[in-house]
């Protein structure tokens, strides 16, 4: 599997690890779980790692997906931040491009190159 789905409650925090090149359904998949899920509430910190994997299989339509799904929860998204480590050039580059279409939606999404900014700024 490529993204990895983990929900810890006493940290109020949902982590997503992406380990290889992922594809949309997957991340669709992902995040329909994750919100769909009895341990996740709306205020939890997200945090997605897209290192060592990659986002170079998704295609600008297929971003485009998924900020509609995205769109569609951002209703039930509470007060929780949401990080995204993005070390290489062109994940970073697509991860900006996601938090500039949600900037309405969601105005907790933040783009990060590495794991302590994204921690730090999620208060962990």
């Amino acid at each position: 599997m490529t993204i990895k789905v983990s929900i810890d409650v006493r940290k109020q925090l949902v982590t997503q690890k992406i380990s290889d090149k992922l594809q949309l359904g997957e991340m669709l998949n992902a995040f329909e779980n994750m919100y769909m899920s009895s341990d996740f509430n709306s205020d939890m910190a997200i945090l997605v790692d897209i290192q060592p994997g990659s986002t170079s299989l998704i295609t600008g339509d297929e971003a485009h997906k998924l900020v509609t799904l995205m769109r569609q929860y951002a209703g039930i998204r509470g007060r929780g931040k949401s990080a995204i480590i993005a070390p290489d050039a062109s994940d970073f580059g697509m991860s900006h491009a996601i938090q500039f279409l949600l900037k309405d939606e969601l105005r907790e999404v933040r783009v990060f190159d590495n794991e302590n900014d994204a921690k730090h700024w999620l208060g962990l």
